[in-house]
């Protein structure tokens, strides 16, 4: 490691705030920073009949108002993978080959207004594949098993853990949370390093967030399961359905937070596909927007907004209120690549003012 140069719904609540973090902290592996409160209104049957959702149909959603196009703020990130911001700066992990034909990862920064790009490590020979922020560092996994941390501010890494961890990751209350190698569980380790505690040995996270106590997971099979962090052991699930039903059987998957509810893409499937939501305290989850045919994917929110990319035909940046509406598109330009292929994850984040995505070779920022 180089351091850088310069069946139904489950009707039973989750976690409360007792349970191991305040409740005020809600994390997710989209953008490691805190959310804004916010709720949910829609309502859907049991019989999977939606109402209250808002409609975006195979014609796209309603134009939003004109305002400045999207902004290029880096340029040669070919590879980039994953994104995430803390308002000041923008990070993201990446790999370039060099002209021996090595594949060297990058840990990236660059601030939120553009400027020059900051390395805050290089990885020789391997591959970053997991990304998490904090409030002071930055943590990535790699393709070599490996766990490490370098600071916001630069630095030298610091490893973590030397094998067994694999994405994804997200940073929370001290800890780091990530899936081990071998699909299945949760585990947590100190973010100034120390003993590995498995919260769960069961379970294959595709996305992780960390609200109110408790560690939620996606995990691709129709299900959104979680633990509680005081004291670990089986999970129960939030949300309990056959593949598709509420959640796509898909590794297209992610899962973000506002502190209160829940938000993740559903793909079109046994229902149409759409971004649907759940509350913290359980019951059935509710489509915000019913998209058809269209596949959403990268959900972020504000806990105002719920923000992600719709890839089918013409990709656009799309956003619908927490608690439902009519969708708006943001833009449909910057766009042309942002549809990354294999397993992505988030490519999407958002800090208070701009939503920020990654379109190989560029990141593009444009206002909320």
């Amino acid at each position: 490691m180089a351091a850088a140069a310069c069946s139904s719904s489950s009707t039973s609540g989750s976690p409360g705030s007792d349970a191991g973090l305040d409740s005020s902290t809600a994390v997710d592996s989209t953008t490691g920073e805190g959310g804004a409160d916010g709720g949910n209104d829609a309502t859907e049957s049991e019989t999977g009949n939606e109402s209250g959702a808002g409609d975006a149909g195979d014609a796209g959603v309603e134009a939003g108002e004109a305002g400045p196009p999207p902004v290029v703020l880096v340029s040669d990130a070919p590879n980039a993978w994953l994104i995430a911001t803390d308002g000041t700066s923008v990070y993201w992990i990446d790999w370039v080959t060099t002209d021996a034909g090595q594949q060297n990862g990058r840990v990236m920064q660059v601030a939120v207004d553009g400027g020059g790009e900051t390395p805050l490590a290089i990885t020789p020979g391997v591959i970053p594949v997991g990304l998490a922020i904090d409030t002071g560092n930055v943590y990535w996994t790699e393709s070599d098993s490996k766990l490490w941390q370098v600071s916001k501010s630069g630095g030298t890494p610091t490893l973590l853990q030397d094998a067994a961890v694999a994405a994804p990751l997200t940073a929370a209350g001290g800890f780091v949370y990530f899936r081990p190698t071998g699909d299945s569980g949760v585990e947590a380790v100190p973010v100034d390093g120390g003993a590995v505690t498995a919260l769960s040995a069961t379970g294959n996270p595709v996305d992780l967030a960390v609200v109110a106590g408790g560690v939620y997971w996606a995990d691709a099979t129709g299900h959104i399961a979680y633990v509680t962090i005081a004291d670990a052991g089986t999970p129960a699930y939030l949300v309990n359905g056959f593949p598709g039903q509420y959640v796509s059987a898909t590794i297209y998957q992610n899962l973000t937070t506002d502190g209160t509810s829940l938000y993740w893409p559903r793909g079109p499937g046994a229902n149409p596909s759409g971004v649907m939501a759940i509350p913290l305290s359980g019951g059935t989850p509710q489509p915000l927007v019913d998209a058809g045919t269209d596949s959403p994917r990268s959900v972020v929110t504000d806990g105002i907004r719920v923000y992600y990319l719709d890839v089918t035909g013409s990709v656009a940046l799309v956003a619908i209120p927490v608690d439902g509406g009519t969708p708006v598109t943001i833009t449909t330009a910057g766009l042309g690549s942002a549809d990354i292929s294999g397993t992505p994850g988030p490519t999407i984040a958002i800090d208070s003012t701009s939503v920020y995505w990654l379109n190989p070779p560029q990141i593009m920022r444009i206002a909320k």
